[in-house]
């Protein structure tokens, strides 16, 4: 199952008082970008934040803001190359994104710990792909120590969610369920009152936890869980329609089934390895 990446980067765009048509070029490609990542058109995406960072690098204004954005570019193209699953290329664009900002004086640096905590997560779960898991595991332990005061408990969700996953990686089932079962709560809280499309890592961790609770063998939890899931995820797919929700949707299906024939209930089973088949062999 493939997780979505809809976190924000809260930048405000600098003014370019010097350069007005700068600061359309940069403001148009980033929305260009953002248009191209909620189509799933990731490489696209990756051209238009390419675009902007060069034109960041480009400008003889080397302020904080700018520094900023700078950062948010080289994030967001990290993130493109993410959700085009590759990672190796992803984790440099991390890299550079957080040097840039670790560069800013102790106050700028301060203003920008929101976009320097993102990052980090995000590296850490390019590390996670990679195989890198110690590393991967210090990233995310260390957004949750500085967002834990933090009031957007979006960021805190994402990274104990993380955490999670990487635990379920590794075959560490009751280390997961803890940093899963902290993620669906705080996920829970922060999404009451959004869209089902806003919901795409909500249901992902649902995902990861039914699969944590099947694997230690708790069967009934599981479905239970797995049933939560299924219902996010039908209702994400109905709105956004792409490629992406489908095979998460189809993996959920497969789940299911999975801890239904575990539980001894295989005309059930069966009809969900269907639905998940159908999903996969259907067009887009």
């Amino acid at each position: 199952m493939n997780r979505k990446n809809t976190k924000d980067h809260a930048v405000r765009f600098p003014d370019f008082q010097r350069d007005e048509s700068s600061r359309i070029r940069v403001i148009t490609l980033f929305d260009k970008g953002q248009l191209f990542n909620c189509l799933g058109q990731y490489q696209p995406a990756l051209a238009a934040f390419e675009a902007a960072g060069q034109i960041c690098r480009d400008l003889p204004d080397k302020s904080a803001e700018i520094a900023r954005l700078l950062s948010w570019a080289l994030a967001s193209q990290g993130t493109a190359w993410l959700e085009l699953g590759n990672p190796a290329e992803a984790l440099p664009c991390y890299e550079e994104a957080i040097q840039v900002l670790a560069e800013l004086s102790p106050e700028e640096r301060a203003q920008a710990a929101r976009d320097l905590v993102l990052t980090t997560i995000d590296k850490g779960r390019a590390l996670m792909i990679l195989g890198r898991n110690q590393e991967a595991q210090l990233c995310f332990e260390d957004a949750i120590v500085k967002l834990e005061d933090d009031k957007n408990k979006r960021e805190l969700a994402s990274a104990w969610m993380s955490l999670g996953e990487l635990d379920l990686r590794q075959g560490f089932y009751p280390k997961s369920l803890v940093s899963l079962e902290e993620a669906v709560s705080l996920w829970k809280r922060v999404t009451a009152f959004e869209v089902a499309a806003a919901k795409s890592d909500y249901a992902y961790t649902l995902f990861c936890l039914a699969d944590a609770f099947d694997k230690l063998g708790r069967h009934t939890e599981a479905l239970a869980t797995c049933e939560q899931a299924l219902v996010l995820s039908r209702a994400i797919f109905a709105h956004l329609n792409n490629a992406e929700e489908r095979a998460n949707l189809s993996a959920t299906w497969l789940l299911r089934g999975t801890i239904l024939r575990q539980l001894g209930r295989e005309p059930e089973a069966r009809e969900c390895f269907r639905e998940s088949e159908k999903l996969e062999t259907s067009e887009t």
